[in-house]
């Protein structure tokens, strides 16, 4: 399983050279699916979503498809994920994203994907792998998910992502991200938009040019 966990996608040479090491083959010869969907019911420009792909294709991928889960059927989607080599998803609400991906049926293919592909995170997209979304606004999850699933993420992680961390929210502050952890007994990577965690295979770590702090 090869993950790069983002705050904030491609930020920095040290994040994007890493992304380069975890794939297989050149970006010559890879397609890059993103995941739009998280981004959704968020009313703000979009940019970031624009400057972020550009990045892929200045990097030399040739083949960037936009794929969002909630707008077409599993047999139009699947087909284009499974082709993929870089499964990138993007930010945006997490309830909703994660959401989706229980709906789609992509959790339930999720782990067989992850066997031969990339999966890149940008802040919701890195947030939903973990055990739970408690790190997240609570405020975010009404109306998407079941009562009883509301703080549940996709499990494919141990631990959690607080992305945006000391950039100035309250919810991404130091004291606030540190309580979460201690009440829930959960280890929580803090990442400002310089740094990610890195899984490849059984090895884990942090690469940064930025500020990060585990809490345990």
């Amino acid at each position: 399983m090869k993950l790069l966990l983002t705050s904030d996608g491609l930020t920095n040479k040290t994040i994007t050279e890493t992304l380069l090491k975890l794939l297989t083959k050149s970006p010559k010869d890879c397609r890059v699916v993103f995941i739009p969907t998280a981004s959704n019911i968020i009313a703000k420009d979009r940019k970031w979503m624009i400057d972020e792909l550009i990045k892929y294709r200045d990097l030399g991928f040739p083949y960037i498809d936009i794929v969002d889960i909630s707008a077409i059927a599993r047999e139009d989607w699947e087909p284009r994920l499974r082709s993929a080599d870089i499964l990138l998803v993007g930010g945006g609400n997490p309830f909703y994203l994660k959401y989706w991906f229980i709906k789609s049926g992509l959790k339930d293919i999720l782990p067989e994907l992850l066997q031969d592909k990339v999966y890149v995170g940008v802040s919701a997209g890195s947030m939903i792998l973990a055990p739970n979304l408690l790190i997240a606004p609570k405020e975010q999850s009404i109306k998407y998910l079941e009562k009883d699933q509301e703080i549940v993420g996709l499990g494919i992680i141990d631990f959690a992502v607080m992305p945006h961390y000391e950039m100035g929210e309250q919810d991404t502050s130091e004291k606030h991200v540190e309580a979460i952890s201690r009440n829930a007994n959960l280890l929580i990577y803090g990442l400002d938009d310089d740094s990610a965690v890195v899984i490849n295979g059984d090895i884990l770590k942090v690469v940064s040019e930025g500020k990060w702090r585990t809490f345990e």
